[in-house]
């Protein structure tokens, strides 16, 4: 059982404290937060945010400084901090960059980890966020989410919210379910040209629900608001083809599932 409350971020900005009042995700993020006990197989995330005057970048550091990225073993009573041999995965979609971290071997049991960026002409990496394990490894993957409706608006719908912040999407559905009870967390490609959804390539990024709306989706792709974030290139076209699966902390992946989102009017409201 996952061990979770209410703080889901590494580190709070000011900025990502914004996001996070809206009900949004944050900018910039580091999974699995510092309040979970983590399975043993963990797949650490960060996404940082590009610096365009908005990013509610950690502690400063944003995607277009970062060197490297590192996960390390905390310092403990009796042993040094030590760098975790991983290889390291990236996707740039919007104005955020995701890095994806596959450790090489299981890490240890009930151990502080932490999960570092070495700023470009810095020697010293800066801490983003920490996690600690627990005692099992994790490899049931989640349901898929069920039910799944959307509306799409394109930028060029003509809107003034659309002409401020770009095209955006919502999904709603039923939340996809994690027999091990983590969150609720969404993988997302999407598919370009005839080239159908290329599922072997690593996710365009990681989406999590709003959590405060009264009435929540699935997760929102782009920005609908200065609440929410420029997360997401859209291909143009009346249509866009994305898939989706849900992931758990060890980047277990729930069966895929394909949903084409169709230009939703801006007459009928849903749109602003």
């Amino acid at each position: 059982m996952w061990l979770m409350s209410l703080g889901l971020c590494g580190w709070i900005t000011p900025d990502t404290a914004h996001a996070m009042s809206c009900g949004f995700d944050p900018r910039s993020f580091v999974l699995p937060p510092p309040n979970v006990e983590a399975p043993l197989n963990v797949r650490p995330i960060i996404r940082l945010g590009h610096d365009d005057g908005l990013a509610d970048c950690v502690r400063g550091i944003c995607a277009d400084q970062v060197e490297e990225v590192s996960l390390w073993r905390a310092p403990g009573r009796v042993q040094r901090r030590a760098r975790v041999e991983t290889t390291v995965t990236e996707a740039e979609s919007g104005a955020t960059k995701t890095y994806y971290l596959e450790v090489a071997g299981a890490l240890e049991r009930e151990t502080r980890y932490e999960l570092r960026a070495k700023r470009n002409g810095v020697r010293r990496p800066v801490l983003l966020g920490s996690f600690r394990t627990g005692t099992k490894t994790d490899t049931r993957p989640p349901e898929p989410p069920r039910s799944i409706t959307s509306i799409y608006c394109p930028m060029d719908d003509g809107t003034v919210v659309l002409e401020r912040y770009g095209s955006f999407a919502r999904l709603f559905g039923d939340h996809a379910v994690d027999p091990e009870g983590a969150p609720p967390m969404y993988a997302v490609w999407v598919s370009r040209g005839s080239a159908g959804i290329e599922w072997s390539k690593p996710p365009l990024g990681i989406f999590r629900p709003e959590r405060l709306n009264a009435d929540p989706s699935l997760f929102e792709l782009g920005a609908s608001s200065a609440c929410s974030v420029p997360s997401f290139d859209f291909p143009s076209g009346e249509t866009v083809r994305i898939g989706l699966r849900a992931i758990d902390f060890a980047f277990n992946l729930s069966a895929p599932v394909e949903v084409t989102l169709t230009r939703s009017s801006a007459r009928n409201g849903r749109c602003f």
